[in-house]
């Protein structure tokens, strides 16, 4: 019984591992989940460059919040969430570092408007955020 049940384990986390999204399919999802950041993509050159579609990513969070656009900015978080959720190694590297890095300064909570936006981030942009705060001593 044990071994059919690692069996069975090691079976689901070859699926599982399998359907990670890649870095190399990064360029294009932005733009098929959020339609708004189609025409920004169109300009940046991030041609399978993970890092700099999580900069302009984050550039058009950024965007949005500072315009107050909270649904969208809500949007953007639940699938950055889903990007650090289903990614593989590289993609959930590039949302932590670059996309929460860029927005770090939107979500200190010091100044009382960005403790909205800190409150909309979903469980595991929470987590890793605060992963990166408490690693860098702030």
């Amino acid at each position: 019984m044990n071994k059919t049940f690692e069996l069975l384990n090691e079976s689901t986390e070859i699926l599982i591992n399998s359907k990670k999204i890649k870095e190399d399919e990064i360029g294009f999802l932005p733009g098929n989940e959020l339609p708004a950041i189609k025409s920004i993509l169109k300009k940046t050159p991030i041609a399978n460059n993970v890092y700099a579609a999580m900069y302009c990513f984050a550039d058009f969070t950024k965007q949005l919040a500072s315009t107050s656009n909270l649904t969208e900015v809500k949007h953007c978080f639940m699938f950055a969430g889903k990007l650090l959720k289903e990614g593989n190694n590289i993609v959930k590297n590039a949302i932590g570092k670059v996309y929460l890095f860029s927005l770090s300064t939107r979500l200190d909570v010091s100044e009382p408007t960005n403790a909205v936006l800190k409150n909309m981030l979903p469980a595991p942009l929470h987590k890793e955020n605060d992963l990166q705060v408490n690693a860098s001593g702030l």
